[in-house]
């Protein structure tokens, strides 16, 4: 799944904390919520697509979108969750609108320097390459 949404004004962050479980849960939040796996893995299953998730992923769920989540192997999988507002709703989009909205951001950008008001997300990212530095920068959103 693909998603947009406008970025002005930007997203307000209601909730951010740590949970380690090893349990199914089954939810519909009110909030758009962003998962960060930051040990072990588990298995979302959003709008009957399950995504298996670990250390380094992360997954997007737009407010009220019912979600699964699972242990994988009867195993505890640490995860940050992120609870957000947006002001206009997250919209899904198809994936050849994702990649024609992308291809077009990046042209308007570099030919017109134009201000960029929409951002365009895959419902699961794979950040392990900058894993260290967000999980650092999480850990300081739970400090403050």
């Amino acid at each position: 799944m693909y998603y947009k949404t406008n970025i002005f004004p930007l997203p307000e962050v209601i909730s951010v904390y740590e949970i380690i479980r090893q349990t199914v849960w089954r939810c519909a939040d009110e909030q758009n919520i962003i998962v960060l796996i930051l040990d072990g893995s588990c298995s979302f299953a959003i709008a009957n697509v399950s995504h298996s998730l670990s250390a380094g992923d992360m997954i997007l769920i737009p407010a009220g979108q019912e979600y699964i989540r699972r242990p994988v192997n009867n195993t505890l999988c640490r995860m940050a969750y992120i609870h957000f507002k947006t002001a206009d709703p997250i919209d899904h989009i198809s994936k050849e609108n994702y990649n024609n909205a992308i291809n077009n951001l990046a042209k308007e950008y570099y030919d017109k320097r134009a201000c960029i008001t929409q951002i365009f997300l895959p419902q699961v990212t794979n950040i392990k390459k900058d894993f260290n530095e967000i999980n650092e920068r999480f850990q300081q959103l739970l400090r403050e």
